[in-house]
């Protein structure tokens, strides 16, 4: 089954080109590649799907993740939706959903090696060595 918004369909109805709205975090294999599921701790903050832009005309063209490339089957803090209010969803490890920001996701408060982790709210890359310290 493919995940799809309905922003998508109506897309796809048209004959527009159309991207995957719901994706896997693409920072999941990162630093070790074939992980278990049992092994993304803590599971209640690693993300799983990420949903991705759309076009690029869902954030301020000054916004520095403006421009990055949407075709790909994968997504991170860098590629998030702001469609949906100013923000979008996130499935976590533990089947969990929540809805954030665009802005809360690309400006984070703790910054880790690049990857956005932060450890009350989302992290991107489970293995990355400051994640795994503060474990």
């Amino acid at each position: 089954m493919v995940c799809s918004c309905s922003t998508v369909l109506r897309q796809a109805e048209r004959g527009t080109p159309t991207y995957m709205c719901y994706v896997l975090n693409s920072k999941l294999n990162s630093t070790n590649p074939s992980q278990k599921i049992s092994q993304m701790r803590p599971a209640s903050t690693v993300a799983a799907i990420v949903e991705k832009r759309l076009t690029n005309l869902e954030i301020p063209t000054t916004d520095p993740n403006s421009g990055k490339a949407l075709g790909q089957l994968k997504s991170d803090q860098t590629r998030f939706t702001a469609r949906h209010r100013q923000g979008g969803f996130i499935g976590f490890m533990d089947g969990h959903v929540a809805w954030f920001t665009n802005f809360e996701l690309s400006s984070p408060t703790i910054y880790t090696n690049g990857d956005y982790n932060s450890f009350t709210r989302v992290i991107w890359d489970p293995f990355d060595q400051i994640v795994q310290e503060g474990l």
